[in-house]
């Protein structure tokens, strides 16, 4: 990433307040309810960002702007496998992030386990990955300490 921000820098003139200028439009989108615009941007934000939080924020930003969009058409029309394979990306990032604490990892896990249910249940062999999400000893952990809430969706899947 540092590669292509200076690669932009030099050929194109873009700096590091074009992408934060890039980053604040994106917002602007998602907060306006332009789902799609920002699902489409922020993977962009994320591959040209050097700041670890920003690109951790945009991929949080991502999976909920595709949820998002998909959630605003018609059951018949959505289409959740983006979505799908963010939130395996953004599991992947939580369990292998050092986080500030254990508690801000437990968070994390506790909002893609509240998220994830979205996209599996709506997503052909979804109940079967919420399945083996949720009883993996980290998510179960999880659930048992922080989204005790969460284990009816167990009963449902």
């Amino acid at each position: 990433a540092e590669y292509m921000g200076e690669h932009l820098s030099a050929e194109h003139g873009a700096s590091a307040d074009s992408l934060d200028a890039l980053y604040a439009y994106t917002r602007l989108q998602y907060d306006c309810g332009a789902y799609e615009v920002a699902a489409d941007l922020l993977p962009i934000v994320r591959q040209l960002s050097t700041d670890s939080s920003r690109r951790f924020a945009s991929l949080w930003g991502t999976f909920a702007a595709q949820i998002l969009f998909e959630l605003s058409k018609k059951p018949e029309e959505a289409n959740w496998e983006a979505a799908r394979e963010t939130m395996h990306e953004l599991r992947e990032t939580i369990d292998s992030t050092s986080f500030s604490s254990h508690a801000e990892q437990l968070m994390q896990r506790a909002w893609l386990l509240h998220w994830s249910l979205f996209v599996l249940f709506s997503v052909d062999g979804g109940r079967s990955t919420l399945l083996d999400l949720f009883f993996s000893e980290q998510y179960l952990n999880t659930i048992q300490t922080a989204a005790p809430h969460l284990i009816r969706y167990l009963t449902v899947a």
